[in-house]
C-alpha cells in the first residue's frame, strides 16, 4: 500500500516514519551542527570541536553583543531571518540546530503551499 505524495503514488514501506512527518531541509543535521559550531567558535575563540552541543553559550562567555553577532552569522550561513525576540531561544548549539531546521523546514513547507511570510505577516504567494 502506498501514500499519495505530490500527485504521485509512493510506497510507504520505503519511508521511515520521520520522513512522513518532517519536511526535507537543505542541509543534514551534522552539517548544520558543524556550521553552528564554527560560528560559535569564531565568537568565543575555541576550536569548533571543543564547543559542546549541550553547554549553555553563556558558559563560554557569550554575552548579548556576541549573541547578536551569532544571529547575523546564522542569517548569512543559512539564508534565514532570526528575529531579535528569538535570541533567548538560541542558548546552546543543540537549540540553534533545532531552530535552523525548524525555520528552513517551515520555509520549505510555505514555498510548497504557495504562502509567503513578509515581516511576520501572511500573504498569499505566487505560483
Amino acid at each position: 500500500m502506498g501514500l499519495l505524495f505530490g500527485g504521485r503514488l509512493t510506497p510507504a514501506d520505503d519511508l521511515p516514519v520521520d520522513d512522513l512527518w518532517q519536511p526535507k531541509v537543505d542541509a543534514r543535521e551534522d552539517e548544520v551542527e558543524m556550521l553552528v559550531r564554527e560560528a560559535v567558535s569564531d565568537i568565543v575563540g575555541l576550536p569548533p570541536m571543543v564547543v559542546d552541543r549541550y553547554t549553555d553559550l553563556a558558559e563560554y562567555g557569550v554575552d548579548s553583543v556576541d549573541a547578536v553577532e551569532l544571529m547575523v552569522a546564522l542569517e548569512e550561513d543559512f539564508d534565514i531571518r532570526v528575529p531579535g525576540r528569538d535570541l533567548e531561544l538560541l542558548s546552546t548549539v543543540d537549540r540553534i540546530v533545532d531552530y535552523v531546521h525548524s525555520v528552513v523546514g517551515n520555509r520549505a513547507v510555505r514555498e510548497a503551499e504557495g504562502i509567503e511570510f513578509v515581516d511576520d505577516e501572511v500573504r498569499p504567494g505566487r505560483r
